[in-house]
């Protein structure tokens, strides 16, 4: 399975910035899932796209403001986008007991497992017969973050073999984030209640970033799939 997939972790970004992500991949026209941390009218307006496939990105982290426990925290989601097929957890905080409370749940996808660069990655399809349930974890190979965490060069992986499931975040492609620098400088001076035009002088317009990667993978890549997509045609046999 030599699949692309492009997805978004919303990370409560402001509305501007997700609006802004969004208006690159309806340019280029390609399909894309996004998992979502909240509620705001852009998100709720992007659900409904055609280009879009929704799924929820829960954080189990101390002092998450979207629920008092893990099953609470993903019913608040659930009920906010109730069209949601995947989960991909915030800050890959993970253990065998949410994994099953994501097949439990009902969820088709699990993406939360980070496996930055490995080679033939494949789905994998996890089986919990004490409820009766099942659920397709799809790891995820790139994220802008870690690109930036790592500095591994922008390098084009469309080539490598296996399954590709990207990671991008709407403030980093906003941002054009190169370096954590300029995603810093952004977090520590952008004004509370800021719009638009306050943040445009945190953008990085000199070097490549995220952005700048997305719009020439996306310029090239061809046909992308949904994780839904890539789900069905591993329990077809078909990858």
């Amino acid at each position: 399975m030599g699949d692309i997939a492009i997805t978004f972790d919303v990370d409560w970004a402001p509305d501007f910035a997700i609006d802004y992500a969004a208006s690159l991949i309806d340019y280029y026209g390609i399909t894309t899932t996004w998992f979502m941390t909240h509620r705001s009218p852009v998100c709720e307006k992007l659900a409904s796209t055609k280009f879009v496939e929704v799924g929820i990105h829960p954080n189990f982290l101390q002092g998450t403001t979207q629920g008092k426990n893990p099953f609470q925290i993903m019913k608040n989601l659930m009920d906010i986008f109730p069209e949601a097929k995947s989960v991909r957890t915030h800050a890959m905080v993970y253990s065998a007991q949410i994994a099953q409370l994501f097949a439990m749940l009902g969820f088709a996808v699990d993406s939360s497992i980070y496996l930055g660069g490995m080679k033939n990655i494949k789905p994998l399809l996890a089986r919990y017969s004490s409820i009766n349930k099942q659920i397709v974890k799809i790891p995820y190979y790139w994220s802008d973050d870690g690109e930036v965490s790592q500095n591994l060069g922008w390098k084009d992986i469309s080539k490598a073999p296996g399954l590709k499931v990207l990671c991008f975040h709407p403030l980093h492609i906003f941002l054009n984030t190169d370096c954590w620098d300029t995603y810093l400088n952004y977090k520590n001076n952008f004004p509370k209640g800021g719009d638009f035009k306050d943040a445009e002088e945190f953008i990085n317009r000199d070097k490549f970033g995220a952005k700048d990667y997305l719009v020439q993978m996306s310029s090239y890549l061809g046909k992308t799939k949904t994780l839904s997509e890539i789900k069905e045609e591993f329990l077809s046999g078909k990858d």
